[in-house]
């Protein structure tokens, strides 16, 4: 069904009008009638577009803006803000993907680190046969193996990484003869602006949603 427009709610007033009140009811005769339909079409008009648009807001595929923010902190808190920057197209996607996200899984963190870095971590469980390996099993020097313990049966060891960024394209480098006031294009640059906008404190904040409850992680993020 196509959009209402105003141009047919002119038509559709006009329609209404009794016939032979005002005689020709066409813009070019009646002039002054017509202007009077076009203020009260553009009335109604604004009112349908703000309904439609507060409809639009009730679906979670269909709302925009602010009230992505707002659904945002429905559903996840504050641990999900908008990046600096980010559109809406990629912000919705990522709301919808932390709402369903596996949790208080290995496999889990794996895959939510690697959602916000881009790259896979290492994860270590001194309990995990798998990972430590053992006699027979998956050990050997160069190939796998770890020191194993049962000690620590709630206990991991994660590394992270950061996301591998391009840097900042055509901004000159301290010292270069390309940089100075008023010659060429310089600015202060942080970890954050040259990988993407992800923090530390995403990388931290990652793990801590998505590990289970009593269980202590040691993490290292590393470039």
């Amino acid at each position: 069904m196509a959009a209402l427009t105003q141009s047919d709610i002119e038509a559709r007033l006009l329609a209404l009008l009794p016939s032979g009140w005002f005689g020709d009811n066409s813009s070019t005769v009646a002039p002054v009638l017509n202007a009077v339909i076009a203020g009260a079409a553009t009335a109604l008009f604004s009112a349908y577009s703000l309904l439609q648009y507060a409809k639009a807001q009730t679906r979670f595929a269909t709302m925009s803006g602010g009230f992505i923010d707002l659904a945002s902190f429905d559903y996840l808190g504050r641990t999900t803000p908008r990046r600096p920057g980010e559109t809406d197209d990629a912000f919705a996607p990522r709301i919808k993907r932390e709402i369903f996200r596996e949790r208080v899984t290995r496999q889990g963190m794996v895959q939510m680190l690697t959602d916000l870095t881009g790259r896979e971590p290492a994860i270590f469980e001194a309990w995990n046969p798998a990972d430590t390996g053992g006699y027979g099993y998956a050990m050997g020097y160069g190939v796998a193996g770890a020191y194993g313990s049962a000690a620590y049966p709630a206990q991991a060891w994660v590394t992270a990484w950061r996301p591998g960024g391009g840097g900042e394209p055509y901004i000159a480098g301290y010292g270069d003869a390309g940089a100075g006031y008023g010659v060429g294009y310089a600015e202060y640059g942080t970890a954050e602006t040259s990988t993407g906008g992800v923090a530390d404190a995403d990388i931290i904040n990652a793990v801590a949603t998505t590990k289970a409850v009593g269980v202590q992680i040691v993490l290292s993020i590393t470039c």
